[in-house]
């Protein structure tokens, strides 16, 4: 399978499960779509980076991206008021950048809210200020499709706000 196409290793669905609540509140908190959140960390869990047991959190990217979310924390740690240690080592902190990262690159999109496309956005959490459409954009938003009707379900039974 390759990457950007939908599918549902375990260590993918544990994610949601235990954290899929979380991720819906912290999307509604922070005025994110939550299928947006689980788009990213879906595109951020499928490259197959070995399972850590003691938790998802741990894990190292390339160019030392931490997370759940895969976070740069060269990128930014200063921005959020993070440290690397604290992205690396919480789920629930990494979630909430995430979320945080989301909101900030959708403001500064033209447009903002309702202005943004998927496929910018999803470049812009991954380049930063990119002008220009990546593959990263497409898988996101291909996860995204993919995802909103299970994402908006999930959250109805959570009984997250849309």
């Amino acid at each position: 399978m390759r990457i950007g196409e939908i599918y549902w290793r375990k260590d993918v669905e544990q994610f949601f499960e235990q954290w899929g609540s979380l991720i819906c509140r912290v999307a509604d908190r922070y005025g994110v779509d939550p299928t947006m959140m689980f788009a990213v960390f879906t595109e951020e869990l499928s490259h197959r980076w070995p399972v850590i047991e003691s938790g998802l959190a741990e894990r190292i990217g390339i160019g030392g991206t931490v997370g759940p979310g895969q976070i740069n924390v060269s990128v930014w740690s200063g921005l959020l008021d993070l440290n690397r240690d604290q992205l690396m080592n919480s789920s629930i902190i990494n979630i909430h950048a995430v979320a945080q990262i989301l909101r900030i690159e959708r403001d500064r999109l033209p447009g903002g809210y309702h202005g943004t496309s998927v496929l910018m956005w999803g470049t812009r959490y991954n380049a930063g200020t990119s002008s220009r459409i990546t593959d990263y954009g497409r898988r996101i938003s291909n996860f995204y499709q993919e995802l909103n009707e299970n994402v908006k379900e999930r959250c109805r039974t959570l009984k997250c706000r849309q």
